[in-house]
């Protein structure tokens, strides 16, 4: 596809080929010029698709449709031709240019572990100027079969968030030169996104438990534990009283005294309260509160 719209005086063209964007001057004000350069390209593309064309090693994409097939202008910086892109080097050069803080070292390591998971489907070797969609979701089905948190499938706000992270170094490295054209996500599907059940208190996951459910489901119940304010007291001074690190128990208090400031009635629909509410997992956590269902009568 290519189209020529005029911006300001000037006509400029717009086309794609494979998974890149080109938008070129096309240094005239003839809309006849214009709409003549618009049907050369759309013959060149027409026989680069029926492969009775091929853009040579190392030419200029944009030049060799624009001139119908002819010119051969090799991409050159400094007088010596520029290595194609792959993979492993736009990893390492997005790493290495932000860890000079431009981001968090937290999400800058969350970035590199999403990127690696890209590399060991793809390969070290990839040439990003033939990264298509279809790639991108050989990742994600490759993903999707792997084992997460409980050794459950990774859910699919894990693998939207790596497909993420790939865009993210994929636009640097647009305006870095080492990529060219938008990247080619549109299109990738993802596995279902599977809802958590909702806040419960104590004794409604002991009456969702005590019904039968797997190991996997049970501890989803126990993540969405809301612990209500006489329980928060209880907790705390089950820290008080076992906590065996000394700056553990006035942490905890700080977080308690949170907690009691929320309304009795938890929701995940609430931003506030549920975020909050679900905070209290963090004591279970710490203080290996795994089978604090069977201690809950020793604090009484």
């Amino acid at each position: 596809m290519a189209i020529a719209e005029k911006r300001g005086e000037w006509y400029w063209i717009d086309f794609r080929f494979g998974s890149q964007r080109f938008r070129k001057t096309l240094k005239t004000k003839d809309p006849h010029v214009a709409e003549s350069v618009v049907c050369g390209v759309k013959r060149t593309l027409m026989l680069l698709e029926q492969e009775a064309l091929q853009v040579p090693e190392g030419a200029d994409v944009a030049a060799f449709i624009l001139s119908g097939g002819r010119a051969v202008k090799s991409i050159e910086m400094n007088g010596h031709k520029e290595e194609p892109t792959t993979l492993e080097k736009l990893k390492d050069k997005y790493t290495e240019t932000m860890s000079i803080g431009a981001i968090e070292k937290n999400s800058l390591d969350t970035v590199a572990m999403h990127l690696r998971h890209v590399i060991r489907t793809l390969g070290s070797g990839f040439l990003l100027k033939s990264l298509n969609m279809n790639h991108l979701q050989e990742h994600v089905n490759r993903r999707a079969k792997a084992k997460g948190i409980r050794k459950k499938p990774l859910s699919s706000a894990t693998l939207r968030k790596e497909i993420a992270s790939f865009r993210v170094a994929w636009n640097w490295g647009i305006q870095a030169g080492l990529v060219k054209g938008q990247f080619p996500n549109k299109g990738v599907k993802f596995p279902k996104l599977v809802e958590k059940p909702p806040f419960q208190t104590w004794d409604e996951i002991e009456r969702r438990v005590a019904s039968g459910v797997t190991p996997a489901e049970e501890a989803d119940l126990w993540d969405a534990l809301y612990l209500r304010p006489h329980e928060i007291t209880e907790l705390l001074e089950f820290v008080r009283v076992h906590g065996s690190i000394p700056w553990l128990y006035p942490v905890v208090c700080m977080l308690g005294l949170l907690l009691s400031c929320l309304p009795n009635t938890p929701t995940r629909s609430n931003p506030i309260t549920g975020a909050c509410a679900n905070r209290s997992v963090v004591f279970q956590r710490s203080l290996s509160f795994r089978a604090m269902p069977r201690r809950k009568r020793e604090i009484h």
